[in-house]
């Protein structure tokens, strides 16, 4: 074939500026096709754990837009899932697989496909996979914040308070975790030791939780402080009544911790078995006449091993149905330190009336115990002399008419005797 000269001119003229405007070797262009590739594909966490829900992520690069990007999940039986991964900033893309029992195998893989019809696949070949560990990775909760959780199966890390509680929701929850700091509770009459940092725990969902153990670490010091053994600790929750309640629990001596199950949230703290203090109230009597003198023996009893130190009944309180008047001020003694002691309150009542006298014993801010007695205060508690001042006035007034008939009669018989003749 013979190309003509002007062919010829107008190819020279034209190919310096289709070549000089390439981006790149000519016989690389595709008209057709564009590029789309997955890079970065990472597993949050990284090795999980029993239970633990898996994150998937992954970065796509594309020339195209992308039409979705799907995971494909598989355990071992064999059977495919596929979950639509979501778009969370720029390029990347999360896919979640649920999560799995210890020692199972999950294999998976990712998918992208653009509207131009490219499809890219990682891994290229074949699947990847994990195999879920016997351990839970913790979520680390700083005190005082609202943390959120997903279902499933968790465990969170309260390190400040060297405590640990697993959770397996049903749905999400939000929670929140302040630090309980206190050296002793009252349950009832009877103060308790507090041997660990306690736990204030709160949620916005409590009937998500499907099973919750809750795993606080005991003071070993303050146990050799009191001859106590580890055996002796209980796990004590408070219930919405203010009352301190023992839970059934689990004491680990390696780990130095004691642990307890509920499906609902409170505040917990470690405490042995036995409580600490007890302290008991009894009258001589409890119905006073006026103006009468009585007394009321208030016994501090020591039942976990330890002498009482600033132990104090400092104060009570008296209110009734009258006024608080109605009692006068008792004798204030201070107990130094002790196994037991008793502390002797002399009363006069002064005004009818009935009171209830609230004792407390304190040691300054660690604890306030508490116990009361009633008291009533009449005019009169001497009811046989009154019953025996009427037999008399009944009987006096029986003597005095019968004196008076016999006067009567006398008269009329004086009289009698004047008239015969």
């Amino acid at each position: 074939m013979r190309i003509s000269l002007s062919t010829v001119l107008i190819l020279l003229l034209i190919a310096p500026t289709l070549i000089g405007n390439a981006p790149f070797p000519v016989e690389a262009v595709s008209l057709n096709q564009g590029f789309l590739t997955i890079t970065n594909v990472s597993l949050t966490p990284a090795q999980p754990g029993d239970g633990e829900e898996v994150f998937v992520s992954a970065t796509i690069a594309n020339s195209s837009p992308i039409e979705n990007v799907t995971l494909y999940w598989s355990n071992e039986s064999g059977i495919w899932n596929a979950i639509l991964m979501d778009s969370l900033s720029g390029n990347v893309y999360e896919g979640r697989i649920p999560g799995h029992p210890v020692n199972t195998t999950v294999s998976y893989y990712v998918l992208a496909r653009s509207t131009a019809g490219q499809e890219a696949r990682w891994p290229q070949t074949g699947t990847a996979s994990y195999k879920v560990s016997n351990k839970r990775n913790p979520i680390h909760v700083k005190p005082n914040t609202n943390v959120s959780i997903s279902a499933g199966k968790h465990s969170l890390n309260i390190s400040d308070a060297k405590a640990m509680i697993s959770l397996d929701l049903s749905s999400p929850v939000s929670i929140n975790i302040s630090l309980l700091i206190i050296s002793n509770f009252t349950i009832g009459s009877v103060v308790h030791r507090a041997f660990s940092i306690g736990l204030d725990i709160k949620t916005n969902n409590s009937q998500a939780i499907i099973l919750a153990t809750i795993s606080i670490v005991y003071n070993e010091t303050l146990l050799d402080r009191y001859n106590l053994s580890p055996d002796d600790l209980l796990l004590y929750r408070r219930e919405n009544q203010g009352n301190w309640i023992p839970y059934s629990s689990i004491v680990d001596p390696e780990t130095k911790s004691v642990s307890a199950n509920t499906t609902s949230f409170s505040q917990w703290i470690v405490s042995d078995s036995d409580p600490y203090l007890e302290l008991h109230v009894f009258a001589d009597k409890t119905i006073v006449g006026l103006n009468e003198e009585f007394t009321i023996n208030t016994t501090l009893v020591n039942l976990g091993g330890a002498s009482l130190l600033n132990i104090s009944v400092a104060e009570f309180h008296v209110s009734g149905l009258i006024q608080t008047s109605g009692i006068s001020v008792a004798v204030l003694t201070i107990l130094e330190g002790k196994t037991s002691a008793s502390l002797l309150w002399n009363f006069t009542a002064q005004e009818v009336g009935k009171y209830t006298i609230i004792f407390i014993a304190s040691s300054g801010q660690n604890y306030s115990l508490s116990k009361s007695i009633d008291i009533e205060v009449i005019s009169s508690t001497n009811s046989s002399g009154t019953r025996s001042r009427r037999a008399i006035v009944s009987f006096s007034s029986g003597i005095l008419f019968s004196l008076l008939g016999l006067l009567v009669l006398g008269v009329s018989y004086s009289k009698a005797n004047k008239r015969k003749p």
